[in-house]
């Protein structure tokens, strides 16, 4: 049975009994590169619980409705049936499980060729794009346990998308890799604003992605910022949504004024519009 909040919100419903049993009670049908939930209902007797899939960890958090995890999937993401195994460890130290099918589906995403000279496309391809994520990933995987965010993110511009989230990336007509984020275009100095709360947690120059930001927003869900031109915020500072954190521009690799924003939901970029488009709980 497929359970679905809203048009972008996926979500599996376990049951814990008074005898501590897992009960599967529905389960979705994931297209790729989309966030699934996965809930617990709410157990006084719940200790901690994990999400296993595909060879993956994934923590419960406790919320208004029992315990959560977000689950993300990647847009190459391999599609078919899989399965999704929750991991409950009781107050009294017992534990118990369940498993259920999860079927994750293709999306076509479509192709986007563009030209880069040979100084960026050298940048694309090579050493310093690797070093300059290895930076970035480290802020990615120190995961707070506080969800900072509430009700749904915003857009951090108001400008036009020249690139959606998941397209097959043709520079110089060859094969790059999968865009894993949602591109606005936008004039040099346009205000990026905060896609919902959280806590500044890198600030950098680079030379390949350009002026970097990226956002905690707790529970390991980040912002990420790409190609600004200024920066008005430093790390460490607490930011509301729709709090204005730096400008856009055309910093490092990059065919034009734009602004690159990404979501990261336990190291893995996942399609950001579902979370403007509904409540992420």
């Amino acid at each position: 049975m497929l359970k679905i909040i809203s048009a972008f919100i996926f979500v599996i419903l376990f049951q814990i009994s008074s005898f501590a049993e897992l009960q599967v009670i529905a389960h979705p049908q994931i297209p790729q590169g989309q966030t699934f939930i996965a809930f617990l209902s709410q157990s006084q007797e719940v200790k901690s619980a994990v999400a296993l899939f595909k060879g993956r960890t994934y923590p419960f958090y406790l919320c208004d409705e029992g315990f959560r995890a977000h689950i993300p999937t990647m847009p190459e993401e391999e599609t078919g049936e899989f399965i999704l195994t929750a991991q409950v460890v009781m107050k009294d130290e017992s534990s118990s499980f369940c498993e259920t099918p999860v079927n994750i589906v293709p999306l076509d995403y479509k192709r986007i060729d563009f030209y880069l000279p040979p100084a960026q496309k050298k940048l694309a391809k090579g050493r310093t794009m690797v070093d300059e994520w290895a930076i970035i990933e480290k802020a990615l995987l120190k995961e707070s346990s506080q969800k900072l965010w509430e009700g749904k993110f915003i857009k951090p511009v108001a400008g036009v998308t020249t690139m959606g989230f998941g397209v097959r990336e043709y520079i110089n007509k060859k094969y790059r890799n999968r865009h894993r984020g949602w591109d606005f275009r936008a004039p040099i100095g346009t205000k990026i604003r905060a896609s919902n709360n959280g806590v500044v947690v890198l600030i950098d120059k680079f030379k390949a992605f350009g002026g970097t930001v990226v956002l905690d927003h707790g529970q390991g869900v980040f912002s990420l910022f790409f190609h600004l031109s200024k920066f008005l915020i430093k790390e460490g500072d607490y930011l509301e949504k729709g709090d204005v954190l730096g400008l856009t521009g055309n910093t490092g690799v990059s065919s034009g004024p734009h602004l690159h924003w990404g979501l990261s939901v336990h190291n893995v970029r996942v399609e950001p519009k579902s979370w403007v488009l509904t409540v992420m709980p």
